[in-house]
């Protein structure tokens, strides 16, 4: 049973149990919609969000970079990407532009939205502090920091990607909400978007010790959203 279909029964039985009728009748709804809640981790928060949540979005995401600066487009390109892909989202980029689109369901583009923010933010500050310390030459910098970029985006992806495969394996039925929820955004994508070029692949690291420090450094940045906020993921590590 999807994620959609269980909601969609929650919200049946929320109904039965607000009728007019016997006491028995609404208890006994009631205590179901408690049994599939627990069994399913879910809370009428997400039943009565379901509707409104249910339709796909796309929202625009612009890149801080100018012509001269284009690097930065390279590597928050690939990091929007690993990001959408585990929050079961596309992310499109506009050719020629610094623009990106990402759909999705509200709450995953929502989730997605923040931690591109929130990660780009602590690779640029990182990526400052590690070349103060290894006292790159102001020749080198652009090159340098674009590397440890490139290997802190590289990091942020395996985790992502460690992360879903572990979720998936959970369980069987996990592996089937996965399918689903994929093949749903493969369809929303080819209706508001239709076909899609491949954009080709960033070029390698020029600078082989940076690329390498930005994948420890990667190691470090925190991937859970605040609690409180809408969207939450469990922390990845």
């Amino acid at each position: 049973m999807t994620t959609s279909a269980i909601l969609e029964k929650l919200q049946k039985l929320k109904e039965l149990a607000a009728r007019p009728g016997t006491p028995a009748e609404a208890a006994v709804a009631t205590a179901k919609m408690q049994e599939i809640l627990f069994r399913y981790n879910l809370s009428m928060a997400d039943v009565d969000g379901h509707v409104q949540d249910s339709a796909y979005i796309d929202e625009d995401l612009v890149v801080e970079a100018t012509r001269h600066t284009q690097w930065k487009l390279v590597w928050q390109k690939s990091l929007v990407h690993a990001i959408a892909r585990h929050n079961f989202c596309k992310s499109v980029w506009w050719s020629g532009t610094y623009r990106l689109s990402v759909l999705g369901l509200r709450h995953n583009v929502d989730a997605v939205l923040w931690m591109h923010r929130h990660v780009a933010g602590e690779i640029s500050r990182l990526a400052v502090e590690a070349r103060s310390l290894a006292a790159v030459p102001p020749g080198s910098r652009t090159s340098w920091t674009r590397s440890f970029c490139l290997g802190a985006v590289r990091e942020i992806a395996n985790r992502l990607f460690e992360q879903r495969e572990r979720d998936t394996a959970a369980s069987a039925q996990s592996t089937a909400l996965v399918h689903v929820s994929v093949e749903a955004l493969k369809k929303a994508v080819a209706e508001r978007f239709g076909k899609l070029n491949a954009s080709r692949p960033s070029r390698e690291a020029s600078h082989y010790d940076a690329y390498r420090s930005g994948c420890a450094a990667a190691k470090r940045i925190s991937l859970s959203r605040p609690l409180g906020t809408s969207g939450a993921r469990k922390e990845i590590r």
